[in-house]
């Protein structure tokens, strides 16, 4: 146990310095400046990256003892080996760079951790009085906006009785109540928690579902979701909710160019970005909105085809009612396909893939995150989520789990 102890805490260093290294872009530089035939010295490698000559060296000489890039006999001309270049540079690196780039930004949490988890405040019975409230909260607020809406609406008619004035003031005390305020969700505080505070991670964020998903995104997640010859036929209304930066919708509107799909996410930094990357790509179906998956327009019920989700309901403050909303706005026909974290009731059943095992192991960090949402954020599992979709009024709930990736399970769900 010594040794293997040891181990990991040198791996762990080591994840730090490819972290250091990646978001420097010391992989890129050195690639540019070096190769087997004619490596660079620790000054070419400062002078390409804009970076410290000390700080150059001493990550070089990590790199090497951490057997991740090359050196000549005399120690000080480096290169990285034709087979590893795909892998650490790049727009698209190996996954597990960027999940080196996560290990730093987990660290940062240690602390916090370590003093919540001092305050044990997530017994049995406070869990389910925090869900007692946050409901009941919810429905409480809905309902008291919704009469203040009606009255405030119904004082202005009388106010306003003549004919052009009144038909004015209805229109717009309508259309501000029911696409503005409500379709905006910050009823809710969910976009008070967790997303603007960390903008800094929404690039990273953009760049692992590159490269955990995008050749998987149609090839083989897109057939078990049932409705690729609708997609292909066109005229559908298409939903993502928690959209962040926008990957995948945006693949799947190149890919289906007659559909119409709109993106939402609480998000200011994350719609802003997932805007750029559309008009990068020169999409024409596209649209994104700061919106709340936990409280959407009015005029949207009934509205889509199919309502799609990667990773973001459990990041909800309320999946329960987010998966409700989701029911609302779905057309009579229409499907939802929600992508979740695999969370088996037992971890004898938990995944065995890398990425998998990365979540396990730093599930402990995961907590912090969730201490201030509904229980059913912090105690989400597989069998979990199929009864909120069932809850929901769902009729047919699927789970499917999926070979490829097993950190991930797929619900198709029919309304």
């Amino acid at each position: 146990m010594e040794s293997y102890l040891m181990e990991i805490a040198v791996k762990g260093a080591l994840a730090l310095s490819l972290s250091f290294g990646h978001e420097l872009g010391l992989f890129d530089a050195l690639a540019a400046v070096g190769n087997k035939d004619e490596p660079a010295t620790a000054l070419k490698l400062s002078e390409k990256a804009g970076i410290d000559l000390e700080f150059a060296t001493v990550w070089l000489n990590g790199m090497v003892n951490g057997k991740i890039i090359e050196v000549n006999k005399d120690g000080d001309k480096f290169w990285i080996a034709n087979e590893n270049l795909e892998d650490l540079t790049g727009d698209v690196p190996a996954a597990g760079l960027v999940y080196c780039r996560l290990d730093s930004m987990i660290s940062m949490r240690y602390k916090e951790a370590v003093e919540n988890a001092k305050e044990q405040t997530t017994d049995e019975k406070s869990l389910e009085e925090t869900e007692q409230k946050q409901v009941s909260g919810h429905q409480h607020e809905h309902v008291h906006k919704q009469i203040t809406d009606e009255k405030s609406l119904k004082e202005t008619e009388q106010k306003h009785v003549s004919g052009n004035e009144h038909e004015h003031v209805h229109s717009h005390g309508h259309g501000h109540s029911h696409g503005h305020q409500h379709g905006h969700g910050h009823g809710h505080g969910h976009g008070e928690h967790g997303h603007e505070s960390h903008a800094d991670a929404f690039p990273l964020m953009e760049l692992l579902s590159k490269t955990m998903y995008k050749k998987h995104l149609i090839s083989d997640f897109l057939p078990l979701m049932n409705n690729r010859e609708n997609l292909e036929v066109g005229g559908f209304e298409i939903l993502d909710v928690g959209c962040g930066t926008g990957f995948h919708i945006c693949e799947f509107a190149r890919r289906f160019p007659k559909c119409n799909f709109t993106g939402i996410d609480i998000s200011e930094s994350a719609i802003k970005r997932a805007k750029e990357v559309a008009k990068e790509m020169n999409l024409a179906n596209v649209n994104f909105k700061v919106i709340s998956g936990e409280e959407m327009p009015d005029e949207w019920t009934n509205k889509f085809d199919w309502v799609f989700s990667w990773n973001a309901i459990h990041d909800h403050k309320h999946p329960k009612i987010a998966i409700k909303e989701i029911h609302r706005i779905l057309n009579d026909d229409g499907r939802y396909t929600m992508v979740e974290i695999n969370v088996q009731e037992s971890l004898k059943n938990s995944g065995t893939s890398s990425i998998s095992k990365f979540w396990a192991v730093a599930g402990v960090f995961k907590v912090v995150s969730v201490r201030n949402r509904a229980p059913e954020a912090f105690k989400w599992t597989n069998t979990a989520a199929a009864e909120m979709l069932k809850e929901a009024g769902f009729e047919s709930v699927e789970p499917v789990q999926l070979p490829f990736f097993d950190f991930n399970i797929l619900f198709v769900c029919k309304r």
